[in-house]
């Protein structure tokens, strides 16, 4: 089932049978999450709406584990549908999910070259009045690494997206090489 349509709780169950290590934040959230019982761990902790690109042409949102990712990390992803594949998805429905958080992970795209696509999301109609350009909470980061493939590191994005998310509650610091912040006009802001 590795690379099918898993849920987040059915991978991160076959990562710890495996017996890969896990941050304690991470293992007590996917067992709570398991159980319903996700509010108990920080009942207050704000929870941005976040949507993670897939692609950006045609535009498409994440599937999968992703958005049980997001949602582990302390956020709630708008777009994406978790145990599902990722779909297009109209440009119109991200204007409705006023998302506060933008992370761009196409599949099998480096940094470098999200950062080149990035305007076709600039020029898109409402960019900048979505509630993540205003607060320039925009995050190239690398998918194939992190979220794209079933396997170990998919521990690490959700670390990853933690930091971003939540970067107040201490997180390790993020790989250079994982991510990228950008400001609202696509020009790098720095980690």
């Amino acid at each position: 089932k590795i690379g099918g349509q898993m849920s987040g709780v059915e991978l991160f169950n076959v990562v710890q049978k495996l017996g890969i290590n896990i941050h304690p934040y991470v293992f007590i959230t996917a067992h709570t999450l398991d159980h319903n019982e996700f509010s108990k761990l920080d009942p207050n902790m704000p929870r941005p709406r976040v949507f993670c690109v897939e692609w950006l042409d045609p535009l498409m949102a994440c599937g999968h584990w992703v958005p049980e990712m997001v949602e582990w990390a302390g956020g709630v992803e708008v777009v994406g549908k978790p145990a599902a594949r990722s779909r297009v998805v109209d440009w119109s429905e991200v204007i409705d999910a006023q998302p506060e958080v933008l992370i761009l992970m196409p599949c099998g795209i480096p940094i470098p070259r999200i950062r080149e696509e990035l305007g076709l999301l600039r020029r898109a109609p409402g960019w900048d009045q979505l509630p993540a350009v205003q607060r320039e909470a925009i995050y190239l980061v690398d998918g194939p690494s992190y979220f794209n493939r079933a396997g170990p590191k998919l521990v690490d994005g959700v670390e990853l997206l933690a930091s971003l998310l939540h970067p107040e509650e201490g997180w390790p610091p993020v790989p250079a090489q994982a991510m990228e912040h950008v400001g609202s006009a696509g020009c790098s802001a720095g980690h």
